[in-house]
């Protein structure tokens, strides 16, 4: 089969699952029929239908190591393209640990979206130290803490995000919210680059960061 039928019948496969966003449903598709590494070849389809849904696949079945492929995605000319491709890195972090302790961190997250964050906190907190190379398990953890307005101690939690997932464009731009608010004005520019390298669609960040770098200059100045 060629590489374009084989595209085109990896889209008819998946266009029900992708459109209705039934995680359950693609996974059996993609784990019965397509490989991670077909899934990169389909992301250089002149058709953006095939790339959107490729990148959705990715998120599915792919390895951490392709996160880089879905980062390049965020800047790309489609806006389509790089909605899927950041919901995809979401769903690619949210399953980066072993099975048991994905499961505890769905249970945290279902406790953080239900304003629970005590509660969130301390499984989160658990998580952490059952595995602690779990990159999202930091940073589920950093926004439990923030909710109870411990900011010191979420700046650590997403500061250890960003070490362990050098591409959570999230927590680099959280930690530069934290450093304006604490007046670091260094710090917050260097974090606000850092996350709109990966993530050139972060508008709020891209409209301030000039009235930010320029607040410093004249610090540097005075």
């Amino acid at each position: 089969m060629s590489a374009d039928a084989n595209m085109i019948e990896f889209a008819d496969s998946m266009r029900s699952a992708f459109e209705r966003r039934d995680y359950v449903a693609a996974d059996r598709v993609l784990r019965d029929a397509w490989t991670a590494s077909e899934l990169l070849e389909f992301l250089e389809s002149a058709q953006i239908d095939h790339v959107r849904m490729a990148a959705w696949a990715l998120g599915i079945v792919g390895s951490q190591s392709t996160a880089c492929r879905l980062v390049a995605l965020l800047g790309h000319n489609n806006d389509d393209v790089a909605a899927v491709a950041e919901e995809a890195l979401w769903h690619l972090w949210m399953r980066g640990g072993s099975p048991e302790s994905v499961e505890r961190l769905a249970l945290g997250v279902r406790a953080l979206r239900s304003g629970n964050d005590a509660i969130a906190l301390d499984i989160l907190s658990r998580l952490c130290d059952l595995e602690p190379p779990f990159a999202e398990a930091h940073h589920q953890r950093g926004l439990a803490l923030h909710g109870l307005e411990r900011i010191n101690e979420a700046a650590k939690a997403y500061a250890e995000t960003a070490r362990l997932n050098r591409y959570h464009f999230a927590a680099l731009a959280t930690l530069g919210h934290i450093a304006v608010e604490r007046d670091e004005y260094a710090a917050a520019v260097s974090y606000y680059r850092r996350a709109l390298h990966l993530h050139p669609r972060l508008t709020e960040i891209r409209e301030i960061l000039p009235a930010l770098e320029a607040a410093l200059a004249d610090r540097i100045v005075a």
